[in-house]
């Protein structure tokens, strides 16, 4: 085949080879050096194209993790819908993760401290942190690093928050009750709880 045009189409290029039409991405007539004139074996023509559907992909994924900050898990789940094959999925994975757009560990913390920050106890953050596709290597990195000092004042602050919107019950021990029932529905432990008496 050999290329006829080339026209440029914003950072694309609408290539005519031999009467048929290609968009390429620019990166990928750099990279194969396509000008006018230029001949193409059918076997080449097949790599550029399956290159240029990588790097397609690859930018759709860079704008997805960059627009909607994801984690890993959550971006092999969008590159899964368009039917690519698992080592495609994870060469644009390990490009993402080279170029630093994911970064698993500070994502987990950042959603960590916000879970604490929203009043959460620990076996609720764990439970969402499965929900947002973190694995388990990554919950206990998250678990390990938290900083018990914001985790206790966001107890005390949940704890405060039960205390007043039962503070009309009468019964003490009913009160308690309900103070410690709202503190395990906010995901914190028995532990958790006891350690608001000391």
């Amino acid at each position: 085949m050999i290329v006829k045009s080339l026209k440029k189409i914003k950072n694309n290029y609408e290539v005519n080879l031999d009467d048929n039409k290609f968009i390429f991405d620019e990166e990928i007539i750099i990279k194969y050096r396509l000008v006018e004139k230029k001949e193409i074996s059918d076997s080449l023509i097949d790599e550029i194209i399956h290159n240029n559907n990588l790097v397609l992909y690859y930018k759709k994924a860079l704008n997805y993790a960059l627009k909607y900050n994801k984690n890993s898990a959550s971006i092999v789940d969008y590159l899964t819908k368009f039917e690519l094959k698992n080592s495609e999925i994870k060469e644009i994975i390990d490009q993402l993760i080279k170029i630093k757009v994911i970064d698993d560990k500070k994502l987990i913390l950042n959603d960590l401290y916000s879970l604490i920050n929203k009043g959460n106890g620990k076996l609720m953050i764990i439970n969402k942190l499965y929900k947002l596709k973190f694995n388990d290597e990554l919950i206990d990195y998250a678990i390990n690093n938290i900083d018990y000092e914001l985790y206790y004042n966001a107890l005390k602050k949940q704890y405060n928050k039960a205390k007043e919107k039962y503070k009309d019950e009468s019964d003490d021990y009913i009160k308690d009750i309900k103070i410690k029932r709202y503190l395990y529905n906010k995901g914190y432990s028995l532990d958790d709880i006891r350690s608001l008496d000391e």
